[in-house]
């Protein structure tokens, strides 16, 4: 009962706070800007779909590694789970990001306004959620949530009222979504110090073998990005096209050169290799 309440505490802080900033977004800029909001939503959805099926095939294994008190394959696990549900959001979400005005255009014909920056930032937000939700899932294999949602909790809500007297003071609606991005940055440092204690995770080992991967692969990628945009794009469906398909290339080529440590690359050789074997005996 406990442990049902409390997780039900965190699930009702999350929806208070999403639907709190969408009733506050709409009493100081109107329905427009939660039009605007909805349709970055819907695009998020199809985006974090991609990653949830590898998020819950990873999760029962986390589980089980706490129970067998296996704790550094616990760790490798929720290090694993992080890096790749963080790329596999990242591939799509930066190609959309780098094209969302002409898609948007495309898809829409009269986009409201502020829907393309709205749109980058809730993708922003959403691989960041994609480190979180494997330490949500560690703290839930202790059985010892009360902190660690009550804490998510109280940083979470702290989102409605920055957003709220932001607005009140004359923030521009963008601002709003920039507040909603860095206190998830900060729930998710805040999970991790959590589970510091519950299990000692090593800060050290997530800086080296979470961190320092994403934001390498993340500099390279968006700076790749901007690039083909800056260079390519014309405005026509065509021109988008091929600059999401070469910035979705490039980004998979950084993951495997800078997001991969040698292990890694080798299975990823390893199976390369069973494939074409296939492919070739098919043939």
């Amino acid at each position: 009962v406990s442990f049902t309440g409390w997780n039900l505490i965190g699930s009702g802080s999350a929806l208070l706070m999403s639907q709190g900033h969408s009733i506050i977004l709409n009493q100081f800029f109107g329905p427009v800007i939660n039009a605007a909001k909805g349709i970055a939503n819907q695009v998020q959805g199809i985006v974090v779909k991609f990653s949830g099926n590898f998020q819950m095939a990873l999760n029962p294994q986390i589980f089980k590694s706490y129970a067998a008190e296996n704790l550094e394959y616990m760790h490798k696990l929720i290090f694993a789970s992080s890096k790749y549900s963080y790329f596999m959001i990242f591939v799509l979400a930066l190609p959309i990001s780098v094209e969302s005005e002409n898609l948007l255009g495309l898809w829409l014909k009269i986009v409201p306004e502020n829907t393309n920056g709205f749109l980058r930032l809730i993708l922003l937000t959403s691989a960041v959620n994609a480190l979180a939700n494997p330490l949500v899932i560690g703290a839930q294999a202790t059985g010892k949530i009360k902190i660690f949602q009550s804490t998510e909790a109280f940083v979470l809500l702290l989102i409605l009222p920055f957003t709220y007297f932001s607005a009140l003071w004359g923030a521009s609606p963008i601002i709003a979504f920039y507040i909603y991005l860095i206190f998830h940055i900060i729930a998710v440092i805040a999970r991790l110090i959590i589970l510091h204690v519950l299990i000692h995770i090593s800060y050290r080992n997530y800086i080296t073998k979470v961190a320092i991967p994403i934001l390498v692969v993340s500099f390279f990628s968006i700076i790749t990005g901007i690039f083909l945009h800056l260079s390519i794009n014309n405005g026509t469906f065509i021109s988008s096209l091929f600059v999401c398909i070469l910035t979705f290339l490039s980004i998979t080529c950084y993951i495997y050169i800078f997001g991969l440590n040698q292990g890694e690359k080798a299975f990823v050789r390893s199976k390369s290799k069973d494939i074409l074997h296939k492919i070739n005996t098919r043939s």
